[in-house]
């Protein structure tokens, strides 16, 4: 009789654990932005030993808060600098890059954006450098100029002042962006006006017809779009 003994060799594996965290990777790893601007953080995704998407916790925290700090799904930037902001997800985590830069300006913008002056009017223009995430950015230099001083020229801080007649034009500009007004300019001053009628008698209780205003320049001409100002004397 024979005997045959057979042996089987085999080893144990432990089971491998997919809930954990085990790699983190963002939607993007470097962004550029403004201070004062608020922007979304990248979007994070969670992947198992097997890489696979799995659904985790992801807490995210700043280096320098003083920089950029983080809001929820937001981060805020306050000042500039570079600031690496770190997403983690267990013992899993990746890093994004944020770099907070001077905002530069993409737009000027001046009010009132057009005018009618005549005789000694004057008026003043007021210019605002704005930028890709502020309509304002305060402190930014504008500098007045008038293509026509013939007509009108315009001070450093933009007040305008009429030198003749016609169409003027005045531009604000701020690191090479630049807004053009139009100025619709008659110089000819007022010297006389006369009231029709001359006197009114005005019955109690009764309306009176409005009185019509003439006025003229030195020459004689009659100047059109001149309201005097009603006085009781």
């Amino acid at each position: 009789m024979a005997i045959i003994a057979a042996s089987a060799c085999g080893g144990s594996t432990e089971p491998q654990d997919n809930t954990s965290p085990a790699t983190v990777e963002l939607s993007s790893d470097t962004a550029t932005t403004y201070p004062d601007a608020t922007s979304y953080l990248p979007t994070v995704t969670v992947f198992n030993r097997s890489h696979q998407a799995i659904q985790h916790a992801v807490t995210w925290t700043s280096a320098n808060s003083s920089i950029a700090t983080i809001d929820g799904i937001h981060v805020d930037a306050n000042a500039i600098g570079t600031v690496v902001l770190t997403a983690t997800s267990g013992n899993a985590s990746g890093t994004y890059s944020l770099k907070v830069v001077r905002e530069p300006v993409t737009r000027v913008t001046v009010t009132p954006n057009g005018a009618e002056l005549y005789g000694l009017d004057s008026i003043e223009l007021h210019a605002v450098a704005g930028g890709p995430s502020h309509d304002s950015l305060p402190g930014r230099a504008v500098a007045f100029a008038a293509l026509d001083p013939g007509i009108a020229t315009v001070s450093s801080t933009g007040v305008v002042h009429l030198h003749g007649s016609g169409n003027a034009r005045i531009t604000a500009t701020s690191e090479g962006f630049v807004d053009t007004v139009g100025i619709a300019a008659d110089a000819r001053v007022v010297k006389t006006i006369t009231v029709l009628p001359a006197s009114l008698n005005i019955v109690p209780g009764a309306n009176a017809a409005p009185w019509i205003y003439h006025t003229y320049d030195l020459l004689g001409t009659e100047l059109p779009n001149r309201i005097p100002v009603a006085g009781n004397e």
